[in-house]
């Protein structure tokens, strides 16, 4: 058993769900990793519901968020508004050990950068794309974000009442509406007017029928597309949307009974709808908008016909069987790879080998 001053006392700076999000997931099961892991002491400061989860207890209040930043040795900062330099900055002259992680794909203000790369001990990055924005030999490193599920998930009980209607079902979700350029993130519009365009050459007679009646199935926590509605499953449409909203949609369990997953998005970072499906052997479809795992489908972002033409492509090859990608310990390294950085930030040894992605 390791003794208290072997263990890693670390602070993180970042939401819990909710709302529900890929980082407020990736946060919880750090956390709920962390929790029965004898090498790290972890606690997360929620700033945004001014909250501070330990293994014990939560607490609330400006005198606990204080205690709490003087006895962590790393501030590990997991926000992404401008708040992070002021927080970098703040810890480094108290002489913490600051871990910053970058969760998207959007280059980083070259004034922000320069401050995170001198406050920071390392940089963080989910996927390589904006690794030139970080140019700081030594503090960058590449370590996903997916980490599995550490409590139990159940899919809904009107989720799991409807799939029985389709024969065939793919799976997306957006945790909420957001707009880059003028045009909608998460493209669900390029979903809606792919699945049309299908549809209509179906019933036209410019395409066969699929197999099977094809469902969608759209997880909308916040319920910020409530004006999609929910599509029924007629016998006319190839492809029928179903659109869920509200609490205890867990993504997770309905890529256990998909098909597909599907991410059509203008920006991105390492989704972990993605590396969810990849660990369960589901197939992906997604935007080239970033740099995706192996084993992806892409099609060209914002391309609606490529999304058709590529869907097309995919629906009419269902049965296959599902594919093997990789297996539970390769994913089992990215929490392994987030302690061994806690470690080293601390002189503590290192893992001495080049795929746990600290090497820069």
């Amino acid at each position: 058993m390791a003794s208290s001053k072997e263990r890693v006392s670390v602070l993180v700076i970042g939401s819990m769900p909710p709302p529900v999000g890929g980082v407020t997931i990736h946060i919880k099961r750090l956390f709920e990793k962390a929790v029965t892991d004898e090498r790290v002491d972890l606690e997360v400061l929620d700033l945004k519901n001014r909250v501070l989860y330990t293994p014990s207890s939560t607490e609330s209040g400006i005198r606990s968020a204080v205690s709490a930043f003087f006895k962590a040795e790393i501030i590990h900062i997991q926000i992404s508004n401008v708040a992070k330099i002021a927080i970098a900055l703040l810890s480094f002259v108290f002489g913490k050990k600051v871990i910053y992680t970058h969760h998207n794909s959007r280059p980083e203000r070259k004034v922000f950068a320069s401050i995170l790369g001198l406050s920071c001990r390392y940089i963080v990055l989910v996927n390589d794309s904006v690794r030139k924005c970080f140019d700081f030999p030594g503090k960058v490193v590449l370590i996903p974000a997916f980490i599995p599920p550490v409590s139990e998930e159940v899919l809904r009980d009107d989720v799991s009442r409807d799939i029985e209607k389709f024969d065939v079902v793919l799976a997306v979700n957006a945790y909420d509406k957001n707009y880059i350029d003028g045009k909608e993130v998460y493209g669900i519009d390029l979903l809606c007017d792919a699945i049309a365009e299908l549809s209509r050459a179906i019933r036209g007679g410019e395409k066969q029928p699929y197999a099977g009646h094809v469902g969608v199935f759209f997880f909308d926590p916040s319920g910020a597309y409530a004006g999609l509605g929910a599509q029924p499953a007629n016998a006319e449409d190839a492809i029928s949307l179903r659109r869920y909203q509200g609490k205890n949609l867990s993504f997770y369990e309905l890529l256990k009974v998909s098909d597909l997953c599907l991410r059509p998005t203008r920006t991105d970072g390492d989704p972990l709808s993605i590396r969810e499906a990849l660990h369960l052997g589901v197939k992906v479809l997604a935007s080239d908008v970033t740099s995706r795992p192996e084993g992806v489908e892409l099609f060209s972002s914002g391309d609606c016909r490529d999304f058709a033409d590529k869907l097309d492509l995919i629906l009419r090859r269902v049965g296959d069987d599902r594919q093997e990608i990789e297996g539970d310990g390769h994913y089992s390294l990215f929490y392994e790879q987030i302690v061994d950085l806690y470690r080293c930030c601390l002189g503590a040894d290192g893992p001495g080998r080049t795929d746990s992605g600290i090497r820069d």
